[in-house]
């Protein structure tokens, strides 16, 4: 008994006491685990997609603070190895990469022109799939869930922040169209029902501790690597929308505007209640996001004094199971 609690506490010792390192994992771009295939993978580049903050603006606060649930999906433009953005080689896969992302935070200051977010308890979730059906759309909003799931953890820490312009400077920053990808390169036309927009921008940065990596894709030691790795993303946020089209829906949730004297408008008070992009009224009024993530492997190292628990434990124990034979 001594001998398992000591180890026990040794090694927990030894995982909490760590230092986190840039790591590369050996990743079978299709699944086949061919020497063809296989590529050192240090991070993610997501294309510039949607967030939602669920109830941003009529969550009423609970000591000066409110819990929201935020929602986020993207699709991968490319991968990242030590040598820099592999875009040749991505485009080798014939499959798309896609993610999502739920999750409750702790968030101050929203309704004023500055905001900051903390992770809150609650369950949340960060999964990556892979599909070769091709089939994620942004405009709808769909086909981000559907693939191969191939990563998935859970996120342990967050921070972040967000600016509202229009708040602080309404005569430099006026509401505009939410959609100003319209006109760009892949621009569809305004594709949200003529829905308005504050003006800001902002940032998040979350620690994944992954819990599960399918062996097809992620080869190695999967096992050691699911103990020691991590994923560090961070993600810009940005309204308008100027390089990404606004979702119909962001991991199944329908976008709720807030009512202004008939206007949809992203961002705004929600004293009016809110309303969707079709013209539904509801009670909710959420935020609306265009986000553009990219994040990187990192390994949790044990630091030499951790290590050093473990060994006085494993002599501990060896004393102790001494004494124990004498004894006999």
């Amino acid at each position: 008994m001594f001998n398992k609690s000591l180890l026990s506490i040794a090694a927990a010792a030894a995982l909490g006491m760590g230092v986190t390192s840039a790591n590369a994992v050996v990743f079978s771009y299709d699944g086949s685990g061919s020497a063809g295939s296989q590529v050192n993978l240090i991070g993610l580049d997501w294309s510039p997609d949607n967030a939602l903050s669920i109830g941003a603006l009529s969550t009423p606060p609970v000591n000066g603070s409110q819990t929201l649930q935020t929602v986020a999906q993207g699709k991968l433009a490319t991968f990242t190895t030590a040598s820099g953005p592999q875009s040749a080689l991505f485009a080798q896969t014939g499959r798309e990469y896609t993610f999502q992302a739920s999750f409750f935070e702790t968030a101050t200051g929203i309704g004023t022109s500055a905001a900051a977010f903390q992770l809150a308890s609650g369950a949340n979730y960060f999964k990556v799939y892979a599909d070769t059906a091709n089939n994620s759309n942004q405009v709808t909003g769909t086909g981000y869930g559907d693939g191969t799931l191939i990563l998935s953890g859970t996120i342990n820490s967050l921070t972040g922040t967000f600016n509202d312009f229009t708040r602080l400077l309404p005569s430099l920053y006026p509401v505009t169209g939410l959609d100003q990808f319209a006109n760009g390169p892949g621009g569809n036309g305004d594709v949200d029902g003529g829905v308005v927009s504050h003006v800001g921008n902002g940032s998040n940065t979350v620690n994944v501790k992954i819990d599960f990596l399918d062996p097809s894709y992620f080869l190695g030691n999967v096992a050691e690597l699911i103990l020691t790795l991590n994923y560090n993303d961070t993600t810009n946020l940005a309204v308008p929308f100027n390089a990404a089209q606004p979702s119909d829906s962001v991991v199944g949730f329908t976008p709720n505007y807030s009512y202004v004297n008939g206007a949809k408008v992203n961002g705004a008070d929600c004293t009016q209640g809110g309303v969707t992009e079709s013209g539904t009224r509801t009670r909710s009024c959420d935020f609306q996001f265009q986000s553009d993530a990219a994040g990187s492997f990192v390994n949790q190292v044990p630091e030499p004094a951790s290590l050093a628990l473990v060994g006085l434990a494993l002599a501990a124990a060896g004393v102790a199971s001494q004494r124990k034979k004498k004894s006999a």
